[in-house]
């Protein structure tokens, strides 16, 4: 198709746009040297056209399926990333740190793994972290897609956090069963959860450590720590990041990271508002909650969401 339309042009110079008007074009002149010759209807036209974008896409499809195939891969040692090599491109794959992995994996998280690594020294700490971190993913299961974005788009209007939560956890609780957003037993599914938490304070405590940005990653969370001790890899790794690839890297791993504490810190506060509005836990940490915890976890919320 392209290769008989008479537009000519440089690929490496083409932008966005011009790509567009050259494609539009190329179908457009295949259109017409199939409708030329005979008196076609307004209905013989459309079909041509989508016969035409329908082949378009598919070789589209086709090319795009090709060049994504691996071809090689290579090992970042000193980054514990790997390299997939590709026809046109190459992928980066990274570690996830240990909040995303435990958002990632879900209830497929290796407990016993993640335990002996971070919490050798206080394990029923360990399991309690496991089992909120766990609630917050089933929240995230359990939130349709449209109050998500719904939720976003009223964050990106300056609507507080705090009173769109308080909104929403009234809709959660309503009795209608038509407004009723999330399953029937999902306040159930919450008790028994908590109840396999043998301390709640503590674990919220922990995971508000945890999210944190001002004091970084604490250090009995940190899957690298020793890259950080070598100066040389340190020097190494300014000049690797200081390219355009590198600086692409560094943005792309900061968004993805942040996308993921942004929905824990928005389950988390969803949580907080169900276990208040409910009373589903003891007064003295429902106050706990509401006092200590609520101003900074919106805090939270309203920072990542910049970044995002």
């Amino acid at each position: 198709m392209f290769r008989r339309t008479s537009v000519r042009f440089e690929g490496k110079h083409c932008t966005l746009n011009l790509l567009k008007k050259h494609v539009c074009q190329a179908v457009e002149d295949e259109l017409q040297n199939e409708v030329k010759d005979i008196n076609a209807t307004d209905d013989d036209y459309l079909e041509a056209s989508t016969r035409l974008w329908e082949r378009f896409y598919s070789c589209c499809e086709q090319y795009h399926v090709k060049t994504s195939h691996p071809s090689g891969l290579f090992i970042l040692a000193a980054l514990d990333g790997i390299c997939i090599i590709k026809k046109n491109s190459f992928s980066l794959l990274r570690p996830c740190d240990t909040l995303e992995h435990l958002m990632l994996a879900g209830d497929h998280v290796e407990a016993n793994a993640i335990i002996y690594q971070h919490f050798a020294e206080n394990e029923i700490l360990g399991k309690d972290l496991l089992a909120l971190v766990n609630l917050l993913t089933q929240i995230e299961k359990w939130l349709p897609e449209d109050v998500k974005i719904d939720f976003d788009r009223k964050l990106y209007q300056l609507e507080k956090s705090n009173v769109l939560i308080e909104k929403f956890v009234g809709e959660f609780l309503a009795d209608d069963t038509d407004k009723g957003l999330l399953s029937n037993n999902f306040l159930v599914i919450i008790r028994q959860k908590l109840i396999s938490i043998s301390d709640i304070r503590n674990a919220i405590s922990l995971l508000f450590d945890i999210l944190r940005m001002d004091n970084g990653n604490p250090e009995f969370m940190q899957t690298h720590d020793h890259l950080g001790r070598s100066k040389r890899v340190l020097n190494s790794l300014g000049a690797l990041f200081g390219s355009q690839i590198g600086l692409s890297v560094l943005s792309e791993t900061v968004r993805q990271n942040t996308l993921i504490r942004f929905a824990l810190c928005r389950n988390w506060l969803l949580l907080q508002q169900i276990l208040i509005s409910t009373q589903s836990l003891p007064l003295e940490v429902l106050k706990t909650l509401k006092t200590q915890f609520m101003p900074g976890i919106i805090t939270f919320l309203q920072s990542y969401y910049v970044m995002v």
